[in-house]
């Protein structure tokens, strides 16, 4: 089957896995492989035998990303403890686009559950063309490889460690996320909330889209947040836009938005007891994640404990909330 998602208004990426099934991904795929074609003579015979079947057996799975509904890179690997890198290949046009680390990223994220290491093989002249790319992921060359596919040119053999791999990923999320941007946003978000379960809840079903705060800087309006349900669910659920923030007492601010702040009366008066004046902030373009992403997942990847804010705060007021975000948009991706 196969499954493709947005990065981007011009980016997109198709995954591709046991059988392709739309002809389209499958002739796109082998004209990025046989880019190579005067390097390896028979190549389209390997796709057409190994990569093919490889798919169809759920040996292997592939990426293809496409720019403008074009395909300028594709990454092809084979699973296992050890697992192989069999091909990448970056439209010569896209090169210095940062196509490779996104693919790279991918790959990463995809195998670090099974994977002991990572390794491929690749001719002496294309290692040193591109040395530096592969070293920035922690590959090292072992030398020679048992097999030499053509006469004038050595092939050699690189791998690196999965978790070191990952560990590579998470280094480089700053500048992956400066060229790309997951789950279709513009920007980064711009701050953390955090919602307790129940109102998390009804944010999910479309039912609140209004959010009530005692003390809230107006600075904040027009500003992205990431989503947070609070104990005991500690997952990250979905991102808004806060669109509007209107402040006045909270007899006025129910009166304007009762039928969206998801609470009944008594408990909005409760929440509201003793201050003059609350903020109501109006979501816009609210995003649910198909799956939630638990805090405790985000911490066990980036191997530091996090603190979600009481109430919110601005992301880049953090060391570790910008990495957090961003790690989640790879997550979902």
């Amino acid at each position: 089957m196969w499954k493709d998602f947005n990065i981007n208004s011009e980016i997109k990426i198709a995954k591709l896995s046991e059988e392709i099934t739309n002809r389209m991904y499958q002739r796109d795929l082998q004209r990025l492989v046989e880019i190579v074609d005067d390097s390896y003579p028979g190549i389209d015979v390997w796709f057409k035998k190994k990569v093919l079947a490889g798919l169809k057996e759920k040996e292997r799975f592939a990426y293809l990303v496409y720019h403008k509904d074009q395909p300028v890179g594709s990454a092809i690997i084979k699973k296992g403890k050890e697992t192989k890198l069999c091909s990448m290949r970056i439209a010569p046009e896209q090169q210095q686009k940062g196509i490779g680390g996104l693919l790279m990223s991918l790959i990463g994220r995809e195998i670090r559950n099974y994977a002991g290491k990572i390794y491929f093989t690749a001719p002496e002249s294309t290692y040193l063309k591109y040395k530096a790319f592969f070293d920035n992921w922690g590959f090292k060359c072992l030398g020679q490889a048992g097999i030499q596919y053509r006469l004038f040119d050595k092939e050699l053999f690189c791998e690196v460690d999965a978790q070191e791999l990952w560990s590579k990923v998470i280094q480089n999320l700053d500048k992956l996320f400066d060229q790309f941007t997951m789950a279709g946003n513009p920007k980064h978000p711009d701050l953390v909330m955090s919602i307790k379960p129940e109102y998390a809840k009804e944010i999910k079903k479309k039912r609140k889209k209004v959010e009530i705060r005692r003390k809230f800087n107006k600075k904040w309006e027009g500003a992205y947040a990431m989503l947070y349900a609070s104990n005991p669910a500690q997952e990250f659920f979905g991102e808004a836009r806060i669109n509007k923030i209107v402040q006045d007492s909270p007899k006025e601010i129910w009166k304007l938005f009762k039928s969206d702040i998801g609470v009944d009366e008594n408990k909005y008066f409760q929440y509201c007891y003793g201050t003059e004046k609350v903020s109501a902030l109006v979501f816009s373009d609210i995003e649910i994640f198909r799956t939630g992403i638990l805090k405790g997942q985000v911490e066990l990847l980036l191997n530091e404990e996090l603190r979600p804010p009481q109430s919110y705060f601005g992301v880049k007021e953090s060391t570790k909330w910008p990495t957090t975000a961003l790690l989640n948009y790879l997550l979902l991706a």
